[in-house]
């Protein structure tokens, strides 16, 4: 989100899940490397080895978050660099509004339904099968 989207954000739907399993995010060259770094250990492929894998401890100890007391965060202490001025407690003048022209949840949710009672599958294109823990 530091970059203003998602990982993979400009990729493909059909080739989205493809670039996440496979590939390493686009990460913008003017990031610090401590920045680039933290990115790729968050988003590391290996469960075992992702940053974090053994308690946000290990995040906070980064070198990208040097200079931060996590005391002051935890204690809402800590003055947020920008803070949006708004015009009451509706105002969302500060959110994107590229989500506005999608389909809402309850959409895709009627999408799945249909989908789900043609096909049988609620994700046609994924195979995984969860394996019985009884067997």
């Amino acid at each position: 989100m530091v970059a203003g989207c998602t990982p993979f954000c400009k990729s493909d739907l059909s080739q989205l899940p493809l670039d996440i399993l496979h590939n390493d995010p686009p990460i913008p060259e003017d990031f610090s490397s401590d920045l680039q770094e933290l990115i790729l250990m968050l988003l590391a492929k290996d469960p075992k080895v992702r940053l974090g894998a053994n308690g946000a401890q290990e995040i906070k100890e980064h070198t990208f978050f040097n200079g931060i007391n996590w005391d002051q965060v935890f204690k809402k202490e800590v003055i947020p660099p920008f803070v949006p001025k708004l015009d009451g407690k509706e105002d969302v003048s500060f959110f994107s509004n590229t989500y506005d022209v999608k389909p809402s949840h309850d959409d895709l949710k009627e999408k799945q339904g249909s989908n789900l009672k043609s096909s049988g599958h609620v994700f046609p294109a994924f195979t995984y099968v969860e394996k019985d823990p009884l067997s």
